[in-house]
C-alpha cells in the first residue's frame, strides 16, 4: 500500500464503502453462528452421555469452544453489525447473551457499548479496568491502598489472579441479574427489554440445568454446567482481555482523555493474531483496533479492512500494534505485578510519510 495517497479517516470509510464493507454480512455471520452452536450443543451432549472421564472433559471443553464462538459472534449483532434490522440484531443478542452464556443484553449494552467503547482504559469511567477491591491493577489502586492490602496487591495478587479467572463468567451473569432486576425496580429506567432479558437469563438455566436434569438427574446437570463455565471463564478471558489489558493498550486519566476519538482509540487498544481456528472463534475480536474505530461492521471484513487501518494510522502518527496471542495473553498477567500507570494524557507521534 505504499503507493496509496495519504489516508484520512473519511477517505478511509470511502474506500470500505467503495469495497461494499460496510454491507452487514448477515449469511456469513449466521451461518457461523450455526456451526458454534452446534459444537456448543454436541459438546454438551458428548459430556451428558459420556462413560469415561475423558469423554466428558472433552465434552465440556467442546461445549465451552462452542459457547465462547456463540458469544464473540453475537458481540457483532450487540453493536447491530448482523443485519440491517434493528430486529434481528437485537433477536440475536438475546439468542446469544441471556439466553445461551447467561448474561444479560441489557447489562452489556450498558456496560460495554454505552460506557466502555467511548471510554476504553479512561480511569475511572471505564469499569473493565476496575477489579477492586480484589486485585489493584492500575497504579494509582496500589499506590492509594495501605497495610495488609498493599502488601497483597503488591506481592500476592499476581499468584491468585489466575486460580480466580475461572469466575469471570459467574460475575458478569451475576452483574447482569443485579442489573436488570435494578433496572425493572424502577419506572424511570424499565422497559420491555428489561423484562425480555430477565426472562431469557432465566430461560438460560432451564435450557442448561433443568431439561438435562429430565434426562441425567439434576446433580449431572448441574456438574456439567458449572465446568463449562468454569472452562468458559478462562477462554473468554483469553480473548477478551489482550485487547486492554497489556501495558501496550494505557490508561489515561479522566481529565486527560485527547479531544482526538481515534487517538483514544487506538492509543488504548491493541491486536492479536490468531490462526484460522482462532480467527473462528474470536468472530474479529483479535482485530480490537478495527472493531473500536469501526464498531458498526461485520466482523467478516476485519481481515480485510486491517492493512488500510494499519497504514492509515501509520501515515497520521497513530499507534497500531499487533502481538501474538499467547504473548497477548502472557502480557496481560503484568498488571498484576506492576500495576499500569494512569497516564495524565496522550497524544500523537509525528506523522509519518508513505514509503
Amino acid at each position: 500500500m505504499s503507493d496509496t495517497p495519504r489516508l484520512t479517516l473519511g477517505a478511509l470509510r470511502k474506500e470500505f464503502q467503495s469495497r461494499n464493507w460496510h454491507r452487514k454480512a448477515t449469511g456469513p455471520v449466521v451461518r457461523e453462528l450455526i456451526v458454534h452452536s452446534a459444537f456448543a450443543i454436541f459438546g454438551a451432549v458428548i459430556a451428558f452421555t459420556a462413560e469415561s472421564t475423558a469423554m466428558w472433559v472433552l465434552g465440556i471443553i467442546v461445549s465451552a469452544f462452542g459457547t465462547l464462538g456463540v458469544t464473540t459472534n453475537t458481540h457483532t449483532s450487540t453493536h447491530f453489525a448482523t443485519s440491517d434490522s434493528r430486529r434481528v440484531n437485537r433477536f440475536l443478542a438475546g439468542y446469544g447473551y441471556p439466553l445461551f452464556a447467561g448474561m444479560g443484553m441489557t447489562y452489556w449494552h450498558r456496560s460495554h457499548i454505552e460506557v466502555h467503547h467511548p471510554n476504553p482504559n479512561i480511569h475511572g469511567v471505564d469499569a473493565d479496568h476496575d477489579f477492586m477491591p480484589f486485585f489493584a491493577v492500575t497504579a494509582p489502586e496500589l499506590e492509594g491502598s495501605r497495610g495488609g492490602w498493599r502488601t497483597y496487591y503488591a506481592k500476592i495478587q499476581y499468584y491468585v489472579f489466575p486460580l480466580l479467572v475461572w469466575l469471570n463468567v459467574f460475575t458478569r451473569q451475576r452483574a447482569s441479574f443485579a442489573h436488570v432486576l435494578k433496572c425493572l425496580a424502577d419506572r424511570e429506567t424499565r422497559t420491555a427489554l428489561h423484562w425480555i432479558d430477565l426472562g431469557l437469563l432465566l430461560a438460560h438455566f432451564t435450557l442448561w440445568i433443568g431439561v438435562p436434569a429430565l434426562f441425567v438427574g439434576l446433580e449431572a446437570a448441574i456438574y456439567v454446567y458449572l465446568a463449562r463455565q468454569f472452562v468458559l471463564g478462562y477462554i473468554v478471558y483469553a480473548v477478551l482481555a489482550p485487547a486492554h489489558y497489556v501495558p501496550e493498550a494505557i490508561c489515561i486519566e479522566q481529565d486527560g482523555r485527547p479531544t482526538d476519538p481515534v487517538l483514544l482509540q487506538t492509543a488504548t487498544t491493541v491486536n492479536f493474531r490468531t490462526g484460522p481456528l482462532g480467527r473462528l472463534l474470536c468472530s474479529g475480536l483479535e482485530y480490537q483496533i478495527e472493531h473500536h474505530l469501526f464498531p458498526g461492521y461485520s466482523h467478516v471484513f476485519y481481515s480485510r479492512m486491517s492493512p488500510y487501518v494499519r497504514e492509515f494510522c501509520r501515515q497520521n502518527g497513530y499507534p497500531y500494534r499487533t502481538l501474538g496471542w499467547p504473548e497477548a495473553v502472557w502480557k496481560t498477567m503484568t498488571m498484576l505485578r506492576q500495576p499500569k500507570p494512569v497516564e495524565p494524557t496522550v497524544s500523537r507521534a509525528a506523522p509519518q510519510p508513505p514509503a
